[in-house]
C-alpha cells in the first residue's frame, strides 16, 4: 500500500469513528428528548413500519454499490445503470408497501399504519438515491463528506422531530424525523456531488455488475431470514425476563465490537479494490486486521474483568442475570473481526459466491445451535455460537488462502501475539482482583479498567516490535511537541 494510499485510509477510519461516536451521541440525546415527549405506542407503530422498510432496503442496494466500488474500471455507465435500476426497484417496491398497507394494518390491527406506512414509504424511493452516491464516496475514501453530511441531517432532522412533538404531533414527529434525515442526507450527496446521475440503462454494464451484486444480495437475504427465525425461535421458548436479560448482557459488547468493526471495515473494502495484487492486498487485511484487534482486545477484555460490577452498579441489581451474557459476547467481539475482515476481502477479490456459500453455512451451524440447545438453556446457544464463529473463522481463513493467497503463516505471526497479549493480561488482572479483596464496585471498576488497559499495552510494547515501534514513534512525538 503505497503511502497516499495510507494517508487517505487513516483518515477515512478516523472520519468513520467520529460518525460512529457524533451518531450515536446524538441518537441518545435526541431519543432520551422524544421519549420523554412521545408514548411507547407512537415508537411502537414506527418499528411495525420500519419492519417493512428495512426488507426492501435489502433488495434496493442487493450488492449494486459494491459491485461500483470493487469494479476497477467503473465508469458513467455503471454508475447511471445503477441508479436507474435502483429507482424501478423502489418505485416497484413502494407500489407493494402501497397496496399491502391496509393487509398490515388488519393484521396488526391499527388502522393509523395504513397512512404511515404509505407516507413513510417514500423512504423506499429516497433511499434510492443514496446507494450510488454512497458507493463513489466510498470508492474515492472520502470519508469526511458522507460523515459531515449525516451529521447535519440527523441534528435538522432531530430537532424538527422534537419541535414537532412539542406542539402535539404525536406519532408524526417519528415520522417527520426519520423520513427529512433520509430526505437531507440523499439531498447533500445529490447535489454537492461533482456527478450528476441521469436516467440511463446498459444491459452490457448492468450483467457483470449484478453477477458480483446479485450473490451479496442472496446473503443478506438469508442473513435476515435467519435474524427472524432466531428471534422468533428464542423468543417462543423462553421468558420475557430470561429474554431481557440476554439481549442486555449482548448490547454492550455488540456496541464496541460492530462500531469498530465496521468504522474499519467500511473504508477496509474500497482499499482492497485499489491494491492490485493478492500479496499486498492479503499484507492491507493483516494490517487492518491487526490495529482493529489491538484496541478492541484490551476494550472487550476490560469489559469482561469489570462484567459484574459495570452490571450492578450502573444497570443495578435487577440486571445481575445479564452478567454471564455479557463476557461471553465479550469472546465473541474478540473473533468477530477475522470473520468479517476476511469476508470484506474476499468480496474485494471478486469471490461473492464464495461469500455466500460460507455466509449460508454459518447461518446453518446457527440453526443447529439452537435446534440442540433451544430446549435447556439460552446460555448454552451462546456457547454454541462462539463455536460456530470459531469454527466458520478457521474455515474463512482456509478458504482464503487457498483462492485469494492469504498466508496462513504471516497471519498467525501478526494476530498471534495479540491473543498472546490478552491471556497473559486477563490472568494477571484475575490474579490482581483476587488479591485486592473486598472493596466497593466503584473503586473496583475504575481501578481494573485502568489496570486491564496499561497491562495489555505493556505486554503488547514487550511481546510485538511492531507495537514496540509505533509506541516510541508516539513518544518521541509527543516529546517534541512538549518542547
Amino acid at each position: 500500500m503505497d503511502n497516499e494510499l495510507k494517508k487517505k485510509s487513516i483518515r477515512g477510519i478516523k472520519w468513520s469513528f467520529v460518525e460512529v461516536f457524533i451518531s450515536h451521541f446524538l441518537k441518545l440525546v435526541i431519543g432520551l428528548i422524544l421519549a420523554r415527549l412521545l408514548t411507547p405506542e407512537d415508537y411502537g407503530l414506527v418499528a411495525i413500519a420500519l419492519i417493512f422498510f428495512t426488507v426492501s432496503e435489502v433488495f434496493i442496494k442487493s450488492g449494486l454499490g459494491q459491485a461500483y466500488i470493487q469494479k476497477s474500471d467503473a465508469d458513467e455507465i455503471d454508475a447511471n445503470t445503477i441508479f436507474t435500476t435502483n429507482l424501478v426497484v423502489s418505485a416497484l417496491f413502494y407500489a407493494i408497501l402501497w397496496f399491502t398497507a391496509p393487509i398490515i394494518a388488519t393484521y396488526f390491527q391499527q388502522p393509523l399504519l395504513i397512512m404511515l406506512i404509505r407516507v413513510m414509504a417514500f423512504i423506499v424511493i429516497i433511499n434510492a438515491f443514496n446507494v450510488i452516491q454512497l458507493a463513489i464516496l466510498r470508492k474515492e475514501l472520502a470519508f469526511k463528506k458522507k460523515t459531515l453530511y449525516a451529521t447535519i441531517s440527523y441534528a435538522i432532522s432531530g430537532g424538527a422531530g422534537i419541535y414537532c412533538a412539542l406542539i402535539g404531533f404525536g406519532v408524526w414527529s417519528l415520522v417527520l424525523q426519520q423520513m427529512l434525515n433520509k430526505f437531507l442526507f440523499a439531498l447533500f450527496l445529490f447535489v454537492l456531488s461533482p456527478y450528476k446521475m441521469r436516467l440511463q440503462f446498459s444491459y452490457s454494464a448492468f450483467k457483470p455488475l449484478f453477477e458480483y451484486g446479485s450473490w451479496l444480495l442472496l446473503t443478506n437475504i438469508v442473513i435476515r431470514i435467519f435474524d427472524q427465525i432466531y428471534k422468533f425461535a428464542v423468543g417462543r421458548y423462553y421468558t420475557a425476563d430470561a429474554l431481557g436479560l440476554f439481549d442486555k448482557g449482548q448490547q454492550f459488547p455488540k456496541l464496541i465490537y460492530q462500531n469498530m468493526t465496521w468504522s474499519v471495515g467500511s473504508v477496509a473494502f474500497p482499499v482492497y479494490t485499489k491494491v492490485n495484487n493478492y500479496k499486498s492486498r492479503a499484507n492491507v487485511l493483516i494490517k487492518f486486521i491487526k490495529y482493529t484487534l489491538l484496541f478492541s482486545i484490551p476494550t472487550l477484555l476490560c469489559l469482561y474483568l469489570i462484567a459484574e460490577p459495570f452490571v450492578l452498579l450502573l444497570l443495578t441489581e435487577k440486571w445481575a442475570g445479564a452478567i454471564p451474557y455479557l463476557k461471553l459476547f465479550c469472546i465473541i467481539g474478540i473473533i468477530y473481526p477475522i470473520y468479517t475482515y476476511i469476508l470484506q476481502y474476499l468480496e474485494a477479490s471478486g469471490n461473492t459466491r464464495v461469500v455466500f456459500f460460507i455466509t449460508s453455512l454459518l447461518v446453518g451451524f446457527r440453526l443447529i445451535n439452537v435446534w440442540l440447545f433451544i430446549d435447556i438453556s439460552i446460555i448454552y446457544i451462546v456457547y454454541g455460537e462462539i463455536i460456530s464463529l470459531i469454527i466458520i473463522t478457521i474455515i474463512s481463513i482456509i478458504t482464503a488462502n487457498r483462492i485469494a493467497e492469504l498466508s496462513i503463516a504471516a497471519f498467525i505471526q501478526h494476530l498471534s501475539k495479540l491473543y498472546l497479549g490478552g491471556i497473559i493480561c486477563l490472568v494477571t488482572i484475575s490474579w490482581a482482583q483476587n488479591m485486592i479483596g473486598d472493596v466497593t464496585d466503584l473503586v473496583l471498576l475504575t481501578s481494573t479498567s485502568i489496570a486491564t488497559l496499561l497491562c495489555y499495552f505493556t505486554i503488547m510494547v514487550f511481546i510485538d516490535t511492531e507495537v514496540k515501534l509505533k509506541a516510541t514513534d508516539i513518544l518521541k512525538k509527543v516529546t517534541k511537541y512538549e518542547r
